[in-house]
């Protein structure tokens, strides 16, 4: 069986990957975590990458490079255990 990108005719290869995630169980602390995938990165040298997200299920992270580096904090954040229906009005 192909893996699902190759599928649709855009198998990812370390030229075309911009983007790592990292999973880790319900609860962990993601913030501490963001260093593991950055040096995933580094370590299988994926000059394309652009961005890391890190996610225990309902929460996401997510960490961008710049031209400074891995920025320090998130430049995106969703929770989605806490998303609302509706929302009051004032």
């Amino acid at each position: 069986m192909k893996p699902p990108s190759s599928q649709f005719g855009f198998p990812t290869t370390p030229n075309n990957c911009v983007m790592v995630v990292e999973a880790k169980a319900l609860g962990e602390p993601l913030a501490a975590r963001v260093s593991q995938p950055q040096r995933y990165v580094d370590a299988a040298a994926l000059g394309s990458v652009r961005y890391v997200l890190t996610t225990d299920g309902p929460t996401l992270f997510l960490y961008e490079w710049t031209a400074e580096g891995w920025a320090p904090e998130p430049v995106g954040r969703l929770d989605v255990a806490s998303i609302q229906r509706s929302y009051l009005l004032p």
